[in-house]
């Protein structure tokens, strides 16, 4: 009778672990992959940005050195409250990668759907810059009057590390003869693992438009988690 029972206890304990696996295997955080499929791409990850639980985060990502075409997107995100698109695009353009499509960043949108705040981390997959003059594929013929949107706006990110009391950081369009229109500022927080959504909280930064540049003044308070690395993001959304 004994060892039956050991014998029953066993299989139940074989059972229990098989199931503690399977619950890790399941927990096992998911990977960006934004260069799948694609030869001599580079990944670049963003840090994780604050996304207020009402209302838009934007965070810009950059090839390094600004050089190069986005050939691949990903995100990270903390929960699947958190919503993400991406601005990208040139009008009339064939839709592929090589600098018709996109270019040498991308806009990250996100929102929360749930009204709760979260944290998203952009990731992109870079490609070589495409051959010097590239022609385009399509053509058309417009009445008087009539034409073409002008050039795609060109936006430009400045990202500053924060600490404790008050700072300002500002940016300017980074080409000459270009205008400023509008701008973005986004808090994030440039670790490995997200902390809490919460921690955004500790850190308030008013963005401004001011003598030809986007700016942004921040308050932080002392209670950021350790480590966190918080960082404010300010941009500027700029045209010829």
């Amino acid at each position: 009778m004994t060892g039956r029972r050991l014998g029953l206890c066993a299989v139940l304990l074989a059972a229990l672990g098989g199931l503690v696996a399977a619950v890790a295997l399941s927990a096992t955080p998911p990977k960006a992959t934004p260069c799948k499929g694609q030869k001599m791409c580079i990944t670049v990850n963003g840090p994780w940005v604050a996304i207020p639980a009402r209302g838009e985060a934007t965070f810009l990502l950059e090839c390094p050195k600004r050089q190069g075409t986005v050939g691949g997107v990903d995100v990270l995100a903390s929960s699947t409250d958190v919503r993400v698109t991406w601005d990208a695009g040139v009008p009339a353009a064939p839709i592929h990668s090589g600098g018709t499509t996109t270019g040498a960043y991308l806009l990250f949108r996100a929102v929360s759907a749930s009204g709760k705040a979260g944290l998203m981390q952009p990731w992109i997959g870079c490609l070589p810059p495409p051959p010097a003059n590239p022609r385009s594929t399509t053509s058309a013929r417009v009445a008087p009057k009539i034409t073409k949107p002008g050039k795609p706006l060109d936006l430009w990110q400045t990202s500053v590390a924060v600490h404790t009391g008050h700072q300002t950081a500002t940016r300017a369009c980074g080409s000459k003869g270009e205008r400023l229109l509008s701008g973005w500022q986004a808090t994030a927080f440039k670790v490995d693992t997200p902390p809490s959504p919460a921690a955004a909280g500790h850190v308030h930064a008013t963005f401004m438009l001011e003598d030809g540049r986007a700016a942004v003044s921040i308050e932080t308070g002392s209670g950021i988690p350790a480590g966190s690395e918080p960082e404010v993001q300010v941009g500027a959304v700029c045209a010829k």
